[in-house]
């Protein structure tokens, strides 16, 4: 029990690390609009760099532009979205860590269930407490599988938190 109190502290951190990451790619509006461009203008680069006839329009809007003009234009946007991309990649990073970090509670709540004394009247509290635990992990999952292009806010740590105590009145009742 006192190994799984410091995983769950933890994963808190590693939670708190993550929301205040999301926070920041958020709260640029543009950036995300522009990261969500990324994909098709690497699209657009591929079927300019491939075609082998000269095209003078945009494929995308059709206007009259020469390929090395569009070439040129979508390279250099781009390039202005590496950083947009960097901060999302660390984001990513961190999002790992908390799903590394849930799945080893996950894994260490599983064991206690599955121990024979698991379910016996006098072990109410500790089920109690798996219980809970579960249901927390559960809701820090969801948070972190949001798509930030998609929605732009995550829950808090503090909303998340689940009440550490408990672990101190079981602790001092075995």
């Amino acid at each position: 029990i006192v190994d799984l109190k410091e995983r769950i502290s933890k994963l808190l951190e590693f939670y708190e690390e993550y929301y205040q990451s999301f926070q920041i790619i958020a709260s640029d509006i543009e950036a995300l609009k522009k990261m969500s461009l990324s994909n098709l203008l690497s699209e657009g680069m591929s079927v300019l760099n491939s075609s082998v006839e000269e095209i003078n329009k945009c494929p995308l809007c059709l206007q009259n532009k020469s390929k090395e003009e569009l070439i040129r234009e979508i390279g250099l946007r781009l390039k202005n979205l590496e950083s947009i991309k960097k901060e999302k990649s660390k984001l990513d990073e961190k999002r790992y860590i908390v799903l590394k970090a849930l799945n080893s509670i996950k894994n260490m709540l599983a064991s206690i269930q599955s121990n024979k004394y698991y379910n016996i009247i006098e072990n109410n509290v500790i089920k109690n407490m798996v219980n809970g635990i579960i249901e927390n992990v559960g809701i820090i999952e969801n948070e972190v599988n949001i798509d930030i292009l998609k929605i732009q806010s995550i829950k808090k740590r503090d909303v998340l938190v689940y009440n550490i105590n408990i672990f101190n009145e079981i602790i001092d009742e075995l």
